[in-house]
């Protein structure tokens, strides 16, 4: 059965504005755009960060896991390559490659700490478009000082910055 170019396209757009809407993510990160972030989750999604960080459940705490993370760091940036996503109806699975860099200027060790890896989503499409309602790090890799993030949280303390802006 062939679909019609109505289909097709609609089905083109959706799969663009989901890979769009997953490659926001990484732009949020990297320039603490924690609204911008939010716009990328649903509001219960969940986000298995891997041993180090553990489970976020629900926006606000993902948000803040994020920003603890990434927020005292000089720098970082999320390098997302190969993704595959699938849609069906409002639902969607997606897989991404990521290759994260952190950097910390510090005199204790090494200024950097890198993770390689993919993301695995399940994604929901919403009243305002498609985001992520599950998110796994799959941790391939790693290289560098992981006390960077120890470092960066110990600035956030300092600053008095510890919680995301709204």
């Amino acid at each position: 059965m062939t679909s019609s170019l109505d289909e097709r396209l609609t089905a083109l757009l959706e799969h663009r504005d989901a890979k769009r809407m997953l490659m926001r993510y990484g732009l949020a990160l990297d320039s603490h755009d924690w609204p911008l972030l939010r716009r990328c989750f649903t509001p219960d999604a969940v986000f298995d960060f891997g041993e180090r960080r553990g489970v976020g459940e629900g926006i606000e705490a993902i948000v803040r896991t994020c920003h603890r993370a990434l927020a005292g760091l000089d720098a970082s940036q999320h390098l997302l390559g190969t993704c595959v996503v699938d849609l069906d109806g409002d639902a969607g699975t997606a897989s991404t490659y990521v290759q994260a860099q952190h950097y910390l200027l510090t005199a204790k060790a090494g200024n950097t700490f890198t993770v390689g890896g993919r993301y695995v989503d399940r994604l929901a499409r919403t009243d305002d478009g498609w985001r992520i309602a599950h998110r796994q790090l799959v941790t391939l890799w790693t290289e560098g000082n992981i006390g960077v993030f120890a470092e960066a949280e110990a600035r956030l303390r300092e600053r008095g910055e510890e919680e995301p802006a709204t």
